[in-house]
């Protein structure tokens, strides 16, 4: 039996096609808009479409490697290959979002009070960018609050990936780790005795106690709590969706300005 049920493992693929078809709409939203700016176009198209396609190869390379059917333990090398793509995908998410922030500031070439440009480290989508947050249009920073927890979360994961701890898809759970850790004690026992036939009954043992689980998390320490990918991902791909749309309306409202 898998983690997930036969109808939840269904509609977490129904909900990644839906994600997909919301960043193919809005990426033809960013595509098809005329920026006044050469640097806008090229932040928009170069930075935020090309981010949007690694985003959907990612999630459904995730989703290919480790179906949410999947009832089996995979080989190693297929959570280690997900395991990539996640992280990839977290960090562009990032990207995404400062691409957003990148746009606005150059399609309204804007600059600081005092009228220094912004530099590349201090360009982000929250009130710590102030002279960036006081230019946004309200609607756009009510959305950005609306998703405050969601931004907070995509932060963490992204700062623990880059800076502390990589993200990590354990390759297999136990149900009870007890009788694991006893039966792991055995078997080295075993081999340290040569007695591997009783070496292969208990592997064989040992075996059947795994099942996979499909949970990411960074540090084992630092209070981290483990996610279930799939839905993350999904997620993910969605709030950036309505977040590039929201930019996008914005920046068409400057237009008839």
């Amino acid at each position: 039996m898998g983690y997930f049920s036969e109808q939840q493992a269904a509609e977490l693929v129904t909900r990644l096609q839906d994600a997909v078809s919301e960043v193919t709409e809005v990426k033809a939203k960013v595509l098809l808009h005329v920026f006044q700016r050469a640097k806008a176009s090229e932040y928009a198209t170069h930075g935020i479409c090309r981010r949007l396609d690694t985003l959907v190869h990612c999630s459904q390379r995730v989703f290919d490697l480790l179906a949410p059917s999947l009832e089996e333990v995979p080989e190693g090398r297929t959570v280690k290959e997900a395991t990539v793509h996640v992280q990839s995908f977290v960090s562009n998410v990032i990207g995404v979002l400062d691409n957003i922030a990148w746009v606005w500031i150059s399609e309204r070439d804007l600059k600081h009070r005092n009228g220094d440009d912004f530099s590349p480290k201090e360009v982000k989508l929250s009130r710590d960018c102030r002279d960036l947050w006081r230019d946004l249009p309200l609607d756009f920073r009510n959305r950005v609050v609306e998703f405050r927890d969601w931004f907070t979360h995509a932060s963490e994961w992204r700062d623990a990936l880059v800076h502390r701890i990589p993200l990590y898809i354990p390759p297999f759970s136990v149900r009870d780790i007890e009788s694991y850790n006893q039966l792991e004690g055995a078997s080295y026992a075993a081999l340290r005795d040569r007695n591997y036939r009783k070496l292969e009954l208990l592997n064989e043992e040992i075996e059947k106690m795994k099942f996979f689980a499909p949970l990411i998390m960074h540090s084992f320490s630092e209070n981290a709590q483990p996610n279930v990918f799939h839905a993350n991902l999904v997620t993910d791909l969605m709030t950036v969706s309505v977040l590039i749309g929201s930019l996008m309306d914005c920046v068409e409202q400057l237009d008839s300005q």
